[in-house]
């Protein structure tokens, strides 16, 4: 059983992420994948998908494609949350945490390991979904 799904929104310089990931970033781009195509393939796999949808991605292509567009397109479709590791949690705060609200979309933060315990409790105080815990290499 398969409690959600998370989908990578292809970036052109995904540095914060190992080699596959890199390699099928660079790959998806080169065979056309745009936000707007993702969007239209999540429609569609929405329609036979009721479990929650999560796209992991770079700030960069949500702020191109404009935030609030991005979080009402998502909205439309029935995205459940967003993982954005470049989106620092304070400017997250500040800037679109309301927004994401208002979209009910779930912003979903990393920790590591390392993470100080003062950190993690700032970062629970602000999530509204689930804390994404990444192992470190």
């Amino acid at each position: 059983e398969v409690d959600m799904i998370e989908i990578g929104l292809p970036f052109s310089d995904p540095l914060a992420d190992g080699p596959t990931i890199q390699a099928s970033s660079t790959l998806a781009l080169k065979n056309g994948m745009t936000t707007q195509l993702l969007f239209q393939q999540l429609e569609k796999i929405r329609e036979t998908v009721s479990i929650p949808l999560i796209i992991m991605g770079y700030f960069n292509p949500i702020l191109q494609y404009g935030v609030e567009a991005f979080c009402e397109k998502c909205a439309h479709i029935g995205i459940d949350g967003l993982i954005i590791p470049d989106l620092p949690v304070d400017v997250y705060q500040e800037h679109y945490q309301a927004l994401f609200s208002q979209y009910n979309l779930l912003n979903i933060f990393l920790i590591t390991p390392q993470t100080s315990e003062e950190r993690i409790r700032y970062i629970d105080s602000v999530s509204n979904g689930f804390i994404y815990m990444v192992s470190s290499a």
